[in-house]
């Protein structure tokens, strides 16, 4: 049922990796998820879960020869193990980072808990004959979404090889953290991204998420876009709208 969705990536993935030391993590990572899924089926812990396809506007248009299925999954399985296995079922063609994940009842499942480790899925009691919604969500800037997503391919990697986990990347923006990314740009500029992201309140962003963040604030401003998720205080909204007209952005 994928083979008509194909957003973002070709079948090739080696043009998307950073180096070959990031290339070897991915691959590892893939080779212990597929070892824990034959290992579950062995040990008779393999979980089958029917999903349910849902499409934002852009490609509801989308001819699909059906919009359900199932996937299978070690009942001790994670989130982000999941949206892998989906990526891998969909030939690399479906991202985690255009994946959200929802129970039946229509709760998002989180990538990860606040110390940045693994969310099982039976926190969400997703086990055999469960029945989740796998959401497409396309970003604003699609070309932006990075095949590999650097911070998560490397919690997965660190977790697959025993070694200490590192925060996921797909955690939502808070208010203190969006004040220390406009402070970065206030003392910086617009192409110092790696020095910004050094600040520690930005602890779990990397330099393209801060560029991307930014962008979509001054777009929200410049456009009169509705604020999607946080609503900032206007204070931190009148320090964009400064730096608009300092730096002459046009986005």
């Amino acid at each position: 049922m994928f083979a008509a969705h194909q957003v973002g990536a070709p079948d090739e993935l080696g043009e998307y990796y950073s180096s070959e030391l990031q290339r070897q993590q991915v691959e590892t990572v893939r080779k212990a998820d597929y070892q824990a899924l034959a290992a579950a089926k062995r040990s008779g812990h393999l979980a089958t879960i029917q999903f349910t396809l849902d499409l934002p506007p852009e490609l509801q248009d989308i001819e699909l020869t059906e919009r359900t299925g199932i996937v299978e999954v070690p009942m001790n399985g994670d989130v982000m193990m999941l949206k892998r296995l989906f990526q891998y079922q969909a030939h690399n063609k479906l991202l985690p980072a255009l994946q959200t994940l929802l129970t039946e009842t229509g709760e998002e499942m989180a990538d990860a808990k606040d110390d940045g480790s693994a969310m099982p899925l039976a926190h969400y009691n997703v086990g055999n004959n469960s029945s989740i919604i796998l959401r497409i969500m396309i970003p604003e800037d699609l070309e932006h979404v990075p095949m590999v997503d650097e911070a998560l391919a490397s919690a997965a990697y660190t977790s697959a090889t025993g070694g200490a986990r590192t925060p996921s990347r797909k955690t939502r923006w808070t208010t203190e953290q969006i004040e220390a990314l406009i402070e970065g740009v206030e003392k910086y500029g617009l192409s110092a991204w790696r020095t910004i992201v050094m600040d520690p309140r930005l602890a779990s962003k990397n330099n393209m998420q801060c560029k991307d963040k930014f962008r979509n604030l001054c777009l929200t401003i410049i456009q009169g876009r509705p604020e999607r998720g946080l609503t900032l205080p206007w204070q931190l909204k009148d320090r964009v709208r400064a730096l608009i007209e300092q730096e002459n952005i046009k986005v």
